[in-house]
């Protein structure tokens, strides 16, 4: 399997995290906090050329965070109410434009919620568009249908893949 990483704001072929001696604070991913360390062929081009390649349906697959995803495969991932977010960015364009959607979030919130809900009750990025979700204690495969939840703990919901 060849993997080749995009970051939204235009860069394309990165690798590895850099390390003090081959880090450069100019190269940077879409959210600025995470350095990206170039592989050969890599480049370097504008966000309309990104979203381009986004949106031409060329993404075959957006590993993305997740406030809360849904038993229909939504997901909200952007913004919590009354609480900063500086936008969506490029979410909404990723979860919608891309061939499979992979949720990487903890199963629960710092007060010991699910987020692996029936219904979302955060603002939703997308709906019906989820695809596997890697939890801290267990992997799950969901399609874009929807997938039976069954109560396993009194702090957590999981998929049945029936």
């Amino acid at each position: 399997m060849n993997v080749i990483l995009q970051a939204e704001n235009g860069a394309l072929r990165f690798g590895e995290t850099p390390t003090k001696e081959n880090y450069n604070a100019n190269l940077a991913n879409s959210g600025g906090a995470l350095p990206l360390l170039f592989l050969p062929g890599a480049s370097l081009f504008d966000l309309q050329t990104s979203f381009a390649i986004i949106r031409g349906g060329h993404v075959d697959a957006t590993v993305l965070g997740a406030l809360e995803v849904s038993q229909d495969g939504s997901i909200a991932n952007w913004i919590i109410p009354d609480k900063f977010a500086p936008g969506m960015g490029g979410a909404m364009d990723l979860l919608v434009d891309s061939k499979r959607v992979i949720a990487a979030i903890q199963h629960t919130t710092v007060d010991g919620k699910s987020k692996l809900l029936k219904e979302c009750t955060l603002p939703l990025s997308a709906k019906g568009v989820f695809g596997f979700g890697h939890y801290r204690i267990s992997s799950i495969w969901f399609s874009r249908r929807e997938i039976p939840f069954e109560r396993i703990s009194s702090r957590c919901l999981f998929g049945r893949s029936s």
